[in-house]
């Protein structure tokens, strides 16, 4: 059954976005006014990370990034039926929250694509909702977008002004995506004046949403009255049967998947009983699996044979292609290990230090899971026939 008009999901093909109402209580929406109000005034410039791993960025912008771990009215909005409904008509598939951003005012960014910092395989799979926690106008710095600018294609690098810092040998992340940032938001001003884009701008009413496309060109507005407030939540949505990827961190052979942590009605949950309970649902409990982590480091498995994979960092190891990680690896699938489960704790590294050994999963294996709340899940052979997790 619809749940769009066919008016709003003409907009959503023409323009790139579609204003809906959410239908999510005023009760929840207070509560997280309630809820946040004081947890934005932290030090100037000091980033907090609590025990949840929630963040919190303190300054003239200040914001909170996955207050859902801990929040049930955030994890409310974020999980909101009809929001989920209403992705799913849009996209064909089902829509999987992953991402939390609440604001007391506007961020006045300047416009950019999602898609370049969450972008899909097969392309286009992620979407935004902003949610009004409050009326918004022209004086509290709304959101602003450029209809139709959703049908534009994402930008190669080569494409776009400018060069990179060296990352090998000596990485400096921090100052690479600092210069992409610069790189691409000056090639997303270049391109809206060439084309003449005009903007629109998100005055929408309190328990208004506004849903955009990946590759919609957005940004915060000026705020003029700068003792407005311009409370709202923005979640983002990727959907299932799909990889994760990071244009903005791409570079030559280097290509970034993501492992998305998942917003889950239940919250937060450590990362022993998270991947505990992954294990006990997805994998046979006469399963070898192989486990990157130090040897030292204790895993329950459940009764399911451990075998220790630790390969030495890509930036490390001098070898050439496939790179020693790799051989590592297919010498315990080999040997009859089944699968290869990454915990949460080590996924970046598996991302970037192993940058390599990840192409070649995602390439060669099916991934049983995916999660960033857990850990990952390759299915190495077929010793035994996975279940879903």
């Amino acid at each position: 059954m619809s749940v769009l008009s066919p008016e709003q999901r003409k907009c959503f093909e023409r323009d790139g976005y579609v204003i809906f109402d959410p239908e999510i209580s005023g009760h929840v929406l207070d509560g997280v006014l309630r809820d946040v109000e004081g947890k934005y005034l932290y030090e100037e410039g000091k980033v907090e990370i609590d025990e949840h791993g929630v963040v919190y960025q303190p300054g003239a912008r200040p914001r909170i990034m996955n207050a859902w771990k801990g929040n049930d009215d955030v994890r409310a909005i974020a999980l909101a039926p009809k929001v989920l409904a209403v992705c799913e008509e849009l996209y064909g598939r089902t829509p999987l929250p992953f991402q939390t951003l609440n604001f007391p005012v506007g961020t006045e960014q300047l416009a950019h694509a999602d898609a370049m910092h969450f972008n899909s395989d097969p392309p286009g799979q992620m979407c935004g909702v902003w949610v009004a926690l409050e009326d918004m106008d022209m004086d509290n710095g709304p959101l602003v977008y450029f209809p139709g600018s959703h049908r534009m294609s994402l930008p190669a690098w080569n494409e776009i002004e400018g060069e990179d810092p060296d990352r090998y040998p000596d990485w400096d992340f921090d100052a690479f995506v600092q210069s992409r940032h610069s790189r691409y938001e000056a090639h997303v001003q270049k391109l809206i004046q060439e084309r003449g884009l005009e903007p629109q701008y998100g005055t929408i009413r309190k328990s208004e949403a506004l849903l955009w496309s990946a590759n919609l060109l957005h940004g915060g507005s000026p705020q003029r009255d700068p003792r407005r407030t311009r409370n709202s939540q923005v979640t983002h949505y990727y959907f299932e049967g799909c990889r994760y990827t990071t244009p903005m961190w791409d570079q030559d052979s280097y290509v970034t998947t993501r492992y998305p942590w998942w917003v889950r009605s239940e919250g937060f949950k450590d990362e022993e009983r998270a991947i505990r309970e992954v294990v006990s649902t997805a994998l046979p409990g006469e399963a070898t699996v192989a486990v990157m982590a130090p040897e030292e480091e204790e895993f329950d498995l459940d009764g399911r044979h451990r075998s220790s994979f630790w390969p030495p960092s890509d930036r490390d190891d001098s070898s050439e292609p496939p790179g020693e990680g790799i051989r590592l690896l297919e010498a315990l699938r080999a040997e009859g290990c089944a699968y290869l489960l990454v915990p949460r704790r080590h996924l970046s590294r598996l991302a970037s230090a192993l940058n390599r050994l990840q192409q070649h999963l995602e390439a060669n294996y099916p991934t049983l899971v995916r999660d960033g709340g857990s850990c990952a899940i390759y299915v190495l052979g077929t010793a035994a026939e996975p279940r879903a997790a």
